[in-house]
């Protein structure tokens, strides 16, 4: 018992001094039997009982935590024999009952592999037995007389000190700090020396609660919010800094492309204009904010300085009817270099 609690306090030491570590009380209730080989009818049947303790869960990872406990966790079984119209016995009908108790300190040692709320958990275990006894009755019935007779036995230096297996479980863990959990626990030891197949099967409901865990996901939450407003802030201006351009306003203008086709010491910007219908656009008014006005073969601005701002104002023939279609738009360049605005009309 001492060397366990060594264990367990080396442990702890461990976890305190990693970076995230938490402390927690979990309790709730056992079912327990031994999973042996019965003769004809004879059966182990589960026995129901109360477990608690305290553990001690570290972050090794964004997923994976290890987490170590002290639990007390009783366990037991009954076996149950029936004889009927035994003529070894004057025919007497003799039914033999077993209850069996065992009380053990665990020591599990578990790996948790930690979703958003949900949770899954595996690991060794050693149980150390603190003591044990099993009660014994035998009932007899000769000629419609009905006898009992029970006996107590001390099973501390009978069972196997020391018990070795394995826990898998599953649980959910809200941020408030509670959470429930199922666990499934099988020992690899017999608990009798040389009786075969009687190994301790253990399945567990309990309720944990986690201290400090409410305020660490209170803050962690809040930080989740704060770095995705950072995020969508950061992509913003991400992708208005790859775009290198705004539009700022405009007004019927449907198609257009600023595409940037080359780096200049003379920068500039060239207005183009692209019909579907063979329509090009009249009353043509351009405007920047820098540069030299060119109109021709050259319609736009060379030498210009950025940021640019500019605007353009034309008028296309309606693609339905005879009306005239008026489009305008204000624009922005931040980046400098050769740039052409490609409108497509109809």
């Amino acid at each position: 018992m001492k060397n366990a609690l060594m264990l367990f306090c080396l442990l702890q030491s461990f976890g305190i001094a990693q970076a995230q570590t938490f402390v927690g009380v979990r309790g709730g209730a056992n079912y327990s039997r031994v999973n042996g080989i019965g003769t004809t009818g004879s059966n182990y049947n589960w026995v129901k009982s109360l477990h608690g303790g305290i553990f001690i869960n570290t972050s090794v990872g964004d997923k994976l935590s290890l987490q170590t406990e002290v639990i007390y966790s009783p366990r037991g079984f009954t076996f149950v024999k029936q004889y009927a119209g035994n003529k070894v016995v004057n025919r007497d009908t003799i039914r033999y009952e077993q209850d069996a108790r065992l009380n053990y300190f665990d020591f599990p040692v578990l790996v948790r592999l930690q979703g958003r709320r949900y949770y899954l958990e595996t690991g060794p275990q050693f149980s150390y037995l603190l003591d044990g006894r099993r009660r014994d009755t035998h009932t007899t019935e000769n000629n419609g007389v009905v006898n009992r007779i029970e006996t107590e036995h001390n099973l501390k230096n009978i069972v196997e000190p020391v018990d070795l297996g394995f826990v898998i479980g599953l649980g959910y863990q809200t941020d408030f700090g509670v959470g429930i959990g199922l666990r499934y626990n099988q020992g690899f030891r017999e608990i009798i020396d040389q009786q075969n197949w009687q190994k301790n099967v253990l399945l567990q409901a309990s309720a944990s609660y986690v201290l400090g865990y409410r305020g660490f996901m209170r803050r962690t939450n809040a930080a989740l919010q704060e770095g995705a407003k950072t995020n969508v802030a950061s992509a913003r201006a991400g992708k208005e800094k790859r775009r290198n351009f705004r539009i700022l306003h405009k007004v019927n203008v449907q198609r257009v492309r600023f595409v940037k086709v080359g780096e200049s010491e003379n920068p500039q910007v060239e207005f183009r204009f692209s019909s579907v219908g063979g329509h090009n656009p009249d009353n043509l008014i351009i405007s920047g904010s820098s540069g030299t006005e060119e109109n021709g073969l050259f319609t736009g601005f060379r030498n210009v300085q950025f940021p640019y701002k500019g605007s353009i104002r034309f008028s296309v023939p309606a693609s339905i009817g005879l009306g005239i279609v008026e489009s305008y738009m204000e624009f922005e360049i931040l980046e400098p270099g050769i740039w052409q605005i490609i409108f497509l009309t109809q």
